[in-house]
């Protein structure tokens, strides 16, 4: 409205209202002779009339009233063919209701107000058109120059003037907050809103660069883990190792920790590790940090499985891969992360065993006890408890409620049926081989 009013070819001048809401935009222009235009109003309109139906205070105040009412920003009044000057009684109808009441002199067409808001429009329009493509072509040209997903944001905000709110999956949606406060009052500027299109260009902009950048993490976390794979078979040297090392800030350690991790597992918790090789084989994931940090709370927030080596001077890298790889293997049977010092029991042992390799165990040990069909049962709880009781009789007896007698007779009658002395420290370890084979058979 403002510009309409300064605008010197119009001749326009403000002879009613409230000259502040001169601010507002000016959607459409309707020329219209009815006294209540309202059904065909939608809002945000310029309403031209020359008053042909305004002859009486009363329909001065209807038609001011109705216009203001269907959200009109002003009424342009044009002079001279029905009325001489401007009925002072739409001034008084216009100015109660705020509506800001401009005249047009006579002699000037309303079709001007509409071809100076058209080349307005236009003119507009070709601004807003060139600084969206300004911000699309500075943001593929960061894209191309590697910038990070974060950093593109960062700039479309500067570019907007305002401030982006950026859905985290894809396909992305972004919303333009508004803009910046800012740090002065008088420092304050209208910030024209970016377009819906530019909105959507910048979301895919952003999912084309999230998805080149997992492409690209991908692609080095395969390398990583081939060159870690051949380091675990042995046809590689550690020292193959540092430059990756180094890449990740780590070449200047005496000790690096290497924890394995589910395959396929690296998308979800890879961009929260930083400092650190992300090594992907496959067949499993790998990950080196410094010294002995381990990633126990990352494993544990991600809820998998995560077996963690020892630690080990990088150029023998290949066996703290071997024992992660190991602790892997029995993190996944107990569903929780499985430290180095779990692979020193003679459980960890034993879950290592190939199946056919405890199988006589089971077959010469527990086998004969099983066939004792009125004892054998029993049997093997009293070795249960004898074994968890460091072969202690008396123990062993007040656990099963026992006399200590019938305790050492069932024991000899194990040393009898399976030639294992129970008595002794080699035949409890045999003995307790062949009882955890048989209580947890695998294929």
């Amino acid at each position: 409205m403002a510009d309409l009013l300064a605008a010197p070819g119009l001749r326009l001048h403000l002879v009613g209202g409230d000259a502040s809401t001169c601010q507002r935009p000016v959607r459409w222009v309707h020329t219209t002779e009815l006294r209540d235009p309202a059904t065909y109003l939608r809002g945000g309109e310029l309403v031209c009339t020359v008053g042909v139906n305004l002859l009486s205070p009363k329909a001065c105040r209807g038609f001011a009233a109705a216009v203001a009412g269907a959200g009109a920003v002003a009424v342009c009044f044009g002079v001279g063919d029905v009325h001489p000057a401007v009925p002072e009684a739409l001034v008084a109808a216009c100015t109660a209701v705020g509506l800001p009441l401009l005249e047009l002199p006579a002699g000037a067409p309303f079709l001007a107000v509409g071809e100076h808001l058209a080349d307005r429009w236009s003119a507009l329009g070709e601004a807003v058109l060139l600084r969206e493509d300004h911000v699309v072509e500075a943001l593929l040209g960061a894209a191309a120059a590697g910038s990070t997903e974060q950093a593109l944001i960062d700039l479309a905000a500067e570019l907007t003037g305002g401030r982006l709110a950026v859905s985290p999956v894809t396909p992305s949606r972004v919303r333009w907050v508004g803009p910046e406060a800012p740090e002065a009052p008088e420092e304050a500027t209208a910030t024209a809103p970016p377009s819906d299109t530019l909105l959507t260009h910048l979301a895919r902009v952003l999912d084309v660069v999230r998805h080149q950048r997992q492409v690209e993490r991908r692609g080095h976390r395969a390398r990583a883990g081939e060159l870690l794979a051949l380091v675990a078979d042995g046809l590689a040297d550690g020292r193959a190792v540092r430059p990756l090392l180094v890449a990740a800030g780590l070449g200047d350690l005496d000790l690096v920790t290497v924890a394995a991790w589910p395959p396929g597992s690296a998308d979800r918790w890879a961009q929260d590790l930083a400092g650190c090789v992300v090594g992907d084989t496959g067949a499993v994931v790998l990950t080196v940090t410094a010294g002995r940090a381990a990633p126990t709370t990352l494993a544990a927030q991600s809820g998998l499985a995560c077996g963690i080596g020892p630690p080990v001077p990088p150029d023998r890298i290949g066996g703290g891969i071997a024992g992660a790889q190991t602790a892997l293997a029995a993190a996944e049977r107990a569903g929780r992360v499985v430290g180095p010092e779990a692979l020193t029991t003679l459980t960890a042992l034993l879950e290592q065993q190939p199946a056919g390799l405890l199988a006589p165990f089971v077959g010469q040990v527990i086998g004969p006890l099983l066939a004792d069909e009125r004892h054998g049962r029993s049997q093997l709880d009293t070795l249960r408890a004898f074994l968890a009781d460091d072969g202690s009789l008396q123990r062993t007896a007040r656990h099963l409620f026992l006399h200590v007698n019938t305790v050492r007779h069932r024991l000899e009658r194990v040393r009898a049926l399976t030639g294992r002395d129970p008595f002794t420290f080699a035949g409890r370890t045999e003995i307790a081989i062949a009882l955890w084979a048989h209580d947890h058979p695998r294929t």
